[in-house]
């Protein structure tokens, strides 16, 4: 505001959101600040572009190098941005949600018992509220907002007391969602933690059987399985530098792209927007069982 800017304020929101808000506000950029996922003691500030996609490492290192120089513009008083609060920002996104899902097939599912930890993060707010839209049955954990992350080690523990819960309500699945709803963790039906090139090998698979011969970008840093379970479908796979910009804008960019991401940097639905959404792939993934007739 201080240099003349107008600032539009999401308050406290999960990323996703914030990037699949950015276009429909039409402003020139967006930035997203929130504790680091994985050290607590770290702010982490990511600049986002008109279509809420990352800035590259060089845009960054300008932006970096005009703060510590103190090279910026210097408003006249007249001129101080305004500050402003977007209203209806959550129903905006509910509504492109429900249209890229087939909302039939949750209402109609057997797979509609579902336990998922939020580890105290913003989108604990956000996707019970989405989901209870569709009929689904499902089971919060931990989704009070704490202003500190947990611990790695903690969240260690509270992924087996997730995995005990599944197991005692006999739910389809349980679900950890972290990094402020970009990331997630999965517990099948018998309490097995999927993680890491499994998780995204699963999550490949599913889109693949609900799109064969669709396209799928992921990082360099992944394994060949991707590649393997993509010869079974007849899919087609994509490489990228294993940068969350490069992945980005890759899966913009090419067309025919169902799927991004890795389980790592978390999922991209391009459709929906091009940022990891793990909120949405929470909700596909009950699509997907629905519609292909199978558990995790």
């Amino acid at each position: 505001m201080s240099v003349g800017a107008n600032i539009q304020n999401l308050e406290a929101t999960a990323i996703p959101i914030s990037r699949f808000t950015a276009p429909g506000l039409g402003v020139a950029g967006g930035v997203h600040v929130r504790i680091h996922p994985d050290k607590n003691d770290h702010v982490l500030i990511e600049f986002l572009d008109s279509n809420g996609i990352n800035l590259d490492k060089a845009q960054e290192k300008k932006i970096e190098n005009a703060y510590f120089k103190e090279d910026f513009r210097r408003a006249r008083m007249e001129e101080i941005g305004e500050i402003s609060y977007p209203s209806r920002v959550l129903d905006y996104y509910n509504s492109g949600f429900a249209q890229n899902l087939n909302v039939e097939a949750i209402r109609n599912s057997s797979f509609k018992r579902v336990i998922i930890d939020y580890v105290y993060a913003v989108s604990g707010a956000v996707l019970p509220r989405i989901l209870g839209k569709f009929s689904s049955d499902v089971i919060v954990l931990n989704a009070s907002l704490n202003e500190v992350a947990p611990p790695i080690r903690e969240r260690e523990k509270m992924l087996e007391q997730l995995s005990d819960v599944v197991v005692a309500l006999k739910a389809s699945f349980g679900v950890q969602v972290f990094a402020n709803g970009e990331k997630f963790i999965l517990i099948d039906e018998t309490g097995a933690v999927i993680r890491d090139e499994i998780l995204t090998g699963v999550i490949v698979d599913m889109a693949l059987t609900a799109q064969p011969r669709g396209t799928i970008i992921v990082p360099v840093s992944i394994a060949g399985l991707v590649e393997q379970v993509a010869a079974r479908h007849q899919g087609k796979v994509i490489r990228t530098k294993s940068s969350p910009t490069a992945l980005m804008l890759a899966c913009q960019k090419t067309e025919g792209t169902i799927l991004g991401g890795s389980a790592d940097m978390g999922f991209i639905f391009p459709k929906l927007h091009p940022g990891f959404d793990a909120m949405f792939c929470i909700a596909k993934i009950i699509e997907w069982l629905t519609i292909q007739e199978r558990t995790i």
